[in-house]
């Protein structure tokens, strides 16, 4: 099961994420600042963790339903959405989020 999330979905979704950082399309001035780093993060740690962990922990319910089935959808979601990008040069970027102003301005 690790060895299917990691080659199936982890990977590839960080091979998209790692090449429109290169290409520019992703910035990174500030993480989560754009939908495709929070469905990468959604990727790896809530289905993703959901999925390993389900698996490890012998809950099949945990390891499909609330895990690879989500995973499918949330790969597909970062797939569809890179190719966009891709072809428009431009993501979706959050205006407003908590955090989003200059840490180092925070006390």
């Amino acid at each position: 099961m690790i060895s299917n999330y990691e080659s199936n979905y982890y990977k590839p979704a960080a091979k998209i994420i790692e090449d429109l950082y290169a290409k520019g399309i992703l910035s990174k001035s500030s993480y989560f600042d754009e939908e495709l780093e929070w469905e990468f993060y959604e990727l790896w740690h809530h289905e993703g963790r959901r999925a390993r962990m389900g698996s490890a922990m012998m809950a099949p319910d945990y390891a499909w339903w609330h895990g690879f089935y989500e995973l499918k959808h949330r790969f597909n979601t970062i797939k569809e959405s890179s190719e966009e990008a891709l072809k428009t040069g431009k993501v979706y970027v959050y205006r407003e989020f908590p955090g989003k102003e200059n840490s180092s301005k925070a006390k």
